[in-house]
């Protein structure tokens, strides 16, 4: 026997709208949280050597991402988080690689690939490589991974050079988002 749920709006317990269903079928979920990630500043960041450099972000466009400290984030809502964009580099030689990761500041490690219900790989880096082009010593990591974040926990994205050598973040070309997924 079929039957019918007809209903327009869902809402929690405590009376906020969590879904709306359109007359076309589409169902609107408002509170998702998400946000934009750019390198911060009025010029191009540098820095020197292949230690493990915390890169300089601003937050914006953001629903239900916090910044505990500067150039931290955090998440209102644990979930599953899809971490996205393209990072340029600059200023390496054709030898050198770029790498670039997400980091676990309240746990102290590294998120290193897909990661979802507690593994991590907590001595290795990087997640995400790049060798730079050979003659004009620009990189650009594309990328697109999912991680389980907690409600609670500070993150921050590091990135560095092998070998070294000063290297430099291109602020206009590097852009990244944060989005929940479920």
């Amino acid at each position: 026997m079929a039957s019918t749920l007809k209903v327009q709006n869902i809402q929690h317990t405590g009376g906020t709208a969590a879904q709306t269903i359109q007359t076309s079928g589409a169902v609107s979920t408002p509170n998702i949280p998400f946000c934009r990630i750019t390198v911060a500043g009025s010029s191009n960041p540098s820095y020197g050597g292949s230690i493990n450099d915390t890169v300089p972000i601003t937050i914006s466009n953001a629903r239900g991402v916090t910044t505990p400290a500067t150039n931290q984030f955090g998440v209102s809502t644990t979930g599953i988080y899809r971490w996205e964009g393209n990072f340029r580099f600059s200023s390496g030689t054709s030898g050198n690689y770029y790498w670039l990761a997400l980091y676990d500041v309240t746990n102290s490690r590294h998120h290193n690939s897909s990661t979802i219900n507690g593994t991590f790989d907590s001595f290795h880096i990087p997640y995400k490589l790049v060798l730079p082009d050979d003659t004009s010593s620009f990189g650009t990591v594309n990328f697109s991974h999912i991680y389980q974040l907690e409600a609670g926990n500070a993150y921050k994205i590091v990135a560095g050079i092998s070998g070294g050598d000063t290297h430099v973040y291109e602020r206009t070309q590097t852009e990244m988002t944060l989005i929940w997924v479920g």
